[in-house]
């Protein structure tokens, strides 16, 4: 698949490849020549096309997943900027794959929801939903037998931060009435936030009183 590169440099993502393995499965595609609007995109540089054919790509994502949890000898071997970027690049690429075209990280989510027929939404954030006036990023809305979920990101350059913002009633400790209550966290990488995404829709009770730790 060919694809425009804009979230690395070509000089580090020639050095990541083999580390990676895949220096034989990308083709940095040196005759293509990137437009005056694509060269407006990037902030690393010159933008530029690859050809990739990378085999197993959930691998490569498995890996920096390792990366990330200090579980893989490769954590020695990189600079963390450098394998932010390069670990954007293979997400992107895995969107381009699956949709046909680069879209922010909540807008994949979003769509990944879609697939799944969750009866989800995707919204601009406004002061209906709870943001400051200013604010005019995307945000996923649901209901569910849970309660009321947002999911969106406050800074689409930090790729493994999200929020989760739930209202809910959970029962009191002492009464075991139920009272309305808030709470958020911080779901880090887009899988764990389409995992806690599918879990809410699907009014899983267990996973939030197992995983997230709440009183439902």
């Amino acid at each position: 698949m060919k694809k425009l590169v804009t979230e690395i440099n070509k000089e580090t993502l020639t050095k990541y490849l083999p580390i990676f393995g895949i220096d034989s499965q990308v083709t940095i595609l040196d005759d293509a020549q990137a437009t005056s609007n694509d060269i407006c995109l990037n902030s690393k540089g010159t933008p530029f096309y690859i050809e990739e054919n990378i085999i197993d790509l959930n691998s490569i994502l498995s890996l920096c997943d390792d990366i990330d949890n200090a579980k893989s000898p490769i954590r020695k071997k990189i600079i963390w900027g450098e394998f932010c970027d390069f670990w954007v690049l293979i997400i992107n690429i895995k969107k381009q794959r699956e949709f046909g075209y680069s879209m922010s990280d909540i807008e994949y989510i979003y769509k990944k929801g879609v697939e799944l027929n969750l009866p989800i939404k995707l919204q601009q954030a406004s002061t209906d939903l709870g943001f400051y006036p200013d604010v005019n990023y995307l945000v996923i809305t649901g209901k569910s037998q849970i309660g009321e979920m947002l999911l969106y990101q406050e800074d689409e350059n930090d790729f493994l931060e999200y929020v989760f913002s739930l209202q809910y009633l959970r029962i009191k400790k002492f009464s075991k009435k139920k009272e309305k209550a808030g709470t958020h966290w911080h779901p880090r990488g887009y899988q764990k936030a389409i995992e806690d995404m599918i879990a809410f829709m699907n009014n899983d009770e267990e996973y939030f009183r197992n995983v997230i730790k709440l009183r439902i």
